[in-house]
C-alpha cells in the first residue's frame, strides 16, 4: 500500500491494530522501517540457496570486456561478504577461446605455408643444395604485410566511407546506392567471422607472392638486370593476378546482399576476405617486387634441375601434348559421327532434352536434403533445460520439495557440471522475455555439462529421470547449445482457447509423424484464469 493509505487507515481505524503493529506500520509509512517481502521464488545452485542475477550488455558493448568487468566486481564482492558464486552460462569464454583458436590456427597455417615455400623454392646452387632463405623471407613477409594492410582497410574504410554512404542511402530510393551502402557498415570489429576471413585469405596471399616471385626468377635467370627483371616479371602477371583477385572477391562479396540475419552474420566474413584480397594484390605488386629486386641475384637462384615431382608428371604431360592429339586425329571420323548423332538428338528432341536437363538439376538439388544443416554452429556451453509444471493446486513448498528430491537424483548422474534450479517460475525463458509472474506449481532447471560429455546421452538420461519423477505430461526436457539456431518455435494466438488448443493438437500430430528427433510440447499445460498460449 502507498504510505498515504497506511496513514489513512491508522488515523481512521486506530482500534483495528495492536499498538506494536500500529507503530511498525507508521514506521513503514515514514520509510524508517524496512518492509519484509515474502519469498516468491526459490533458487538453488547445486543444492545451495542462491540468488540468480541475469546481466545483459548493451548492443554495442564488448562481451569479453563486459564479462571481465563483472567478474572483477563479483570477485571483490564475494571476498568482502564471504559469498560463493558461479556462472551458470556466459559466452565470453567461448568467444575468447574461439578468437584465440582462429588466431592460432591462422598463425600455424602461415607458418606451414612458409615451410612449404622453403622446401619447394630451395635447390642446388653451384652444385650444392642450399635452402632458399631469401625467397622464403620475401614470401613470408608478404603474409604479415598483407594482414596488417587488410586490418588497416577494415579500420579505415568503414570510418571514412561508411557514415557518408549510409547517410546518403537513407535519403535515397536508389537500389544500387542502398545495396552498395550495405557493403560499408559503420564499423568492423575483430571477431570470429573477420578473423576467419583473414585466415581463409592467407592462401591467396601466398599464391600472389609466389607467382610474382617465380616470374621474376625467370627473367633474372636470363641474365637481365634484377630491377628490370622484376619490373618485367611483375607487369606480365599483374593483370592475371588482378583477374584472379576480382574473381575471388565476386565469390565472397555477394554474401552481403543475402539480407536478413544471415547477412548480419556473414557480411563481416565476406568483407574481411575482400579486404585481405585487396591487400594481397597490393603487396604482391609493390612489396614483393621491391624485396625481390633488393635480395635476389642470379647466383641466389637454384639451378633448374628435374625434380622427382617433375619426373612424375612429365610423362603425363608429354602424352597430353603429343600422343593425345594424334589419337584424337585418328578418331576424327568417329568423333564426327558421335557429334552429329548428339546434334540430331538435341535438335530433333528439344523438349525431351530440356526435360532431362531439368530433371537432373532438380534431382541434384534433392541431395541437399541429405545433409544436416543449421543456421550457424552452436555458441557457448551446451545446456540441458528441464521445465516442470505441476497441477494448479500445487503450492510453492510442494513444488520445491519435489525439485529438491529430483536434484538429489541428478547428483548421481556423471557428466553434469552445475544445476541451477528456479522454483516458482517457468524458468529462464520467461525471465529473458520480461515475464515476472509467480507460478507456484512451476520450476525450471538449467544444467550445464562437463567438457567432452555427450549431451545427447545425458539429455536422454535426464529426460527419463524427470519423466519418472514428475510424469511425462508435466515435464519438458530440451538440450541445446546456446544460439545454435537449429530448432524452431511455433506461436499460436487467437481469441478462442479451445480453437488454439485444437490447432496445437493438429501440429503435434503432424510433427509426431516426421522421421526426426523431436522433443516439444505446448508451453500451456494447465489452464487457469491467467491462461496464455504459445
Amino acid at each position: 500500500l502507498p504510505a498515504e493509505s497506511i496513514t489513512y487507515l491508522l488515523d481512521n481505524y486506530p482500534d483495528a491494530y495492536a499498538p506494536d503493529v500500529a507503530e511498525r506500520l507508521r514506521g513503514v509509512a515514514a520509510g524508517n522501517v524496512e518492509v519484509f517481502v515474502p519469498e516468491a521464488t526459490i533458487t538453488r545452485s547445486d543444492g545451495n540457496p542462491s540468488l540468480v542475477l541475469q546481466v545483459f550488455k548493451n548492443g554495442d558493448a564488448n562481451t569479453v570486456k563486459t564479462f571481465k568487468q563483472i567478474d572483477q566486481i563479483m570477485e571483490t564482492f564475494s571476498a568482502e561478504n564471504n559469498l560463493d558464486y558461479l556462472y551458470a552460462f556466459e559466452q565470453s569464454t567461448f568467444i575468447e577461446d574461439s578468437i584465440n583458436g582462429v588466431t592460432r590456427e591462422g598463425a600455424m597455417g602461415a607458418l606451414f605455408a612458409i615451410l612449404v615455400i622453403l622446401l619447394f623454392l630451395s635447390g642446388r646452387i653451384q652444385g650444392k643444395y642450399k635452402l632458399s632463405w631469401r625467397a622464403t623471407l620475401i614470401t613470408g613477409l608478404s603474409i604479415p604485410a598483407s594482414v596488417l594492410f587488410a586490418l588497416l582497410l577494415m579500420w579505415l574504410v568503414p570510418r571514412s566511407i561508411g557514415p557518408w554512404l549510409n547517410n546518403s542511402a537513407l535519403d535515397s530510393d536508389n537500389f544500387l546506392l542502398t545495396s552498395l551502402a550495405k557493403l560499408f557498415p559503420a564499423k568492423l570489429t575483430l571477431n570470429i567471422m573477420t578473423l576467419s576471413g583473414l585466415t581463409v585469405a592467407i592462401g591467396r596471399v601466398v599464391d600472389d607472392s609466389i607467382v610474382v616471385l617465380e616470374n621474376s626468377y625467370r627473367h633474372i635467370q636470363k641474365g637481365e638486370n634484377p630491377v628490370q627483371a622484376v619490373y618485367r616479371g611483375t607487369r606480365e602477371v599483374a593483370v592475371a593476378i588482378f583477374a584472379a583477385t576480382v574473381t575471388t572477391m565476386a565469390v565472397f562479396l555477394p554474401i552481403g546482399f543475402v539480407g536478413g540475419v544471415i547477412s548480419e552474420f556473414f557480411l563481416p566474413f565476406g568483407l574481411a576476405v575482400t579486404y585481405a584480397l585487396i591487400a594481397s594484390y597490393s603487396v604482391s605488386i609493390t612489396v614483393v617486387p621491391a624485396l625481390t629486386a633488393m635480395l635476389i641475384r642470379r647466383e641466389n637462384i637454384p639451378e633448374e634441375v628435374e625434380t622427382a615431382m617433375q619426373r612424375g608428371y612429365t610423362p603425363i604431360l608429354e602424352w597430353v601434348l603429343q600422343a593425345m592429339p594424334s589419337k584424337l586425329a585418328r578418331t576424327a571420323t568417329l568423333r564426327a559421327k558421335i557429334a552429329d548423332w548428339f546434334k540430331r538428338l538435341v535438335v530433333d528432341h528439344r523438349i525431351w532434352t530440356m526435360a532431362l536437363a531439368t530433371a537432373i538439376f532438380v534431382g541434384s538439388l534433392g541431395l541437399l536434403t541429405q545433409l544436416p544443416n543449421s543456421f550457424i554452429p552452436g555458441l557457448g556451453d551446451p545446456t540441458i533445460n528441464v521445465t516442470i509444471e505441476r497441477d494448479g493446486s500445487y503450492l510453492l513448498a510442494q513444488t520445491d520439495q519435489e525439485v529438491r528430491d529430483f536434484e538429489q537424483t541428478l547428483a548421481s548422474v556423471d557428466g553434469l557440471k552445475t544445476i541451477l534450479s528456479e522454483v516458482g517460475s517457468a524458468g529462464g525463458r520467461d525471465a529473458r522475455l520480461g515475464r515476472s509472474g509467480v507460478t507456484q506449481n512451476a520450476a525450471n532447471l538449467t544444467i550445464t555439462i562437463e567438457d567432452g560429455a555427450d549431451i545427447d546421452a545425458l539429455s536422454a538420461e535426464v529426460r527419463d529421470l524427470a519423466q519418472a519423477a514428475f510424469g511425462e505430461e508435466n515435464v519438458l526436457v530440451t538440450a541445446a547449445v546456446q544460439s545454435g539456431f537449429n530448432g524452431f518455435s511455433l506461436i499460436v494466438t487467437g481469441d478462442s482457447l479451445d480453437e488454439m488448443l485444437a490447432v496445437v493438437d493438429d501440429v503435434q500430430t503432424v510433427l509426431s509423424e516426421l522421421d526426426a528427433d523431436l522433443d516439444g510440447k505446448p508451453d500451456l499445460i494447465n489452464v487457469g484464469s491467467n491462461a496464455e498460449a504459445a
